[in-house]
């Protein structure tokens, strides 16, 4: 068996759990499961195709942006510029999303205010045009019933999320 191999010029460097360079690593858990010189060029290949990056964001890997830069000068700074347009015009427009629903729920409390108002002028109008009390009532009723739950809920149930 021996000593393992020490890691090549060219493998990655990435470290495992354990502490050991991945080929390394990769070499230990195949002892045992195949040939044992077949493992160094097998524990090779198999960290050429598991090392990988994953950056997330809205710009490139600094690494990679200053690769742009160096293949065209000048093309990190617009991508970074791009970045901050586009994050303003996010901005501007969640603000203006926000802005519209504020406006619409004002409009709705106004709508509904109006709708009771002429609901209880309603109730007010029979009431003194006819002695009996059941239409007068229905018409406020029916009104304090649908209307409040809107005003206490909201439009959606109550089940706003804001955004």
């Amino acid at each position: 068996m021996g000593k393992p191999p020490e890691p090549r010029a060219n493998a990655p460097t990435t470290k495992t759990p354990e502490n050991l360079p991945l080929e390394q690593a990769i070499e230990k858990t195949l002892k045992g499961v195949v040939q044992d010189r077949q493992i160094p060029g097998l524990s090779q290949r198999i960290a050429q195709v598991l090392v990988s990056q994953r950056f997330q964001g809205p710009l490139p890997h600094p690494k990679h942006l200053r690769e742009y830069e160096d293949i065209s000068p000048g093309l990190a700074d617009r991508i970074v510029t791009m970045a901050e347009k586009t994050l303003d015009h996010n901005i501007e427009m969640e603000s203006k999303s926000l802005f519209a629903e504020i406006k619409d729920r004002e409009r709705g409390m106004w709508l509904g205010a109006g709708i009771m108002a002429l609901l209880v002028l309603g109730a007010i109008v029979v009431a003194l045009a006819e002695a009996t009390w059941e239409v007068p009532v229905a018409l406020v009723g029916a009104g304090a019933i649908g209307g409040v739950g809107l005003f206490i809920k909201g439009r959606d149930g109550g089940n706003h999320t804001p955004p």
